[in-house]
């Protein structure tokens, strides 16, 4: 009878773990959804952001878009990238917002730019899918291939430009209205699209520059807070 009581006790204590750890797993288990978004909708980029959420960029034909969802797979906002021709970075940034930077037509309203059509473009978004920066960057036919946020609150871009033959890698500081603070290009480059901001007090900016073509030459440079090569 004494053996039969422990046996039972031990059975007792083994489904009472099994349970504990039931629980414990199915606190952390991952949501799993299957959603629909678009009937010709190409997702092109997906950036993952706080909270287990994630956005998206989609190409609808020539056009694209912007979807941001919750972990439940829930559509927090779904919008039109209007004017945009190509979209090659999607970044979560601090406060949930994006960064989205590409090629798009320019807005004809836009005084600055009233001889150009079609450039770079930089756009900066919160989660209630308002555009809080909208920077178009760059000379005629520009594309922007990577961005950042500075600390300073100015905005770092790189891409490729046309040059009289063929096209040029270029690296360009912006303030958040798009005046430019600086700008370095690499004539014997196809294109930039990396870069890394250095420094802790003082500003320095590693940047790459790469061939698309034959007799295109890749390169590297560091420049300072003003944009001249540093060595």
């Amino acid at each position: 009878y004494m053996k039969r009581t422990n046996i039972h006790r031990a059975l007792a204590f083994l489904v009472l773990g099994l349970i504990a750890t039931a629980q414990v797993y199915a606190q952390y288990m991952p949501v799993v959804f299957d959603k629909k978004y678009g009937d010709n909708n190409k997702i092109e980029h997906v950036c993952p952001l706080v909270g287990d959420e994630v956005a998206m960029v989609g190409k609808e034909g020539q056009k694209f878009n912007l979807t941001w969802v919750d972990r439940e797979g829930e559509v927090v906002f779904s919008m039109p990238l209007t004017g945009f021709a190509s979209v090659n970075q999607l970044v979560e940034l601090d406060d949930n917002r994006l960064l989205i930077v590409g090629q798009s037509a320019v807005v004809s309203k836009l005084k600055d730019k009233k001889d150009i059509t079609l450039c770079g473009r930089l756009v900066i978004m919160n989660r209630s899918g308002n555009t809080v920066t909208n920077v178009y960057a760059g000379s005629q036919g520009s594309e922007i291939m990577k961005g950042a946020l500075l600390r300073s609150g100015a905005l770092l871009v790189a891409g490729s430009e046309p040059k009289a033959s063929g096209r040029q890698g270029f690296i360009m500081k912006v303030d958040k209205d798009g005046r430019v603070l600086y700008q370095y290009r690499n004539v014997e480059s196809g294109y930039c699209a990396h870069f890394e901001v250095l420094g802790n007090t003082t500003e320095y900016v590693c940047a790459v520059f790469s061939s698309a073509k034959d007799k295109e030459k890749a390169a590297s440079v560091r420049l300072d807070d003003k944009g001249n090569p540093y060595y």
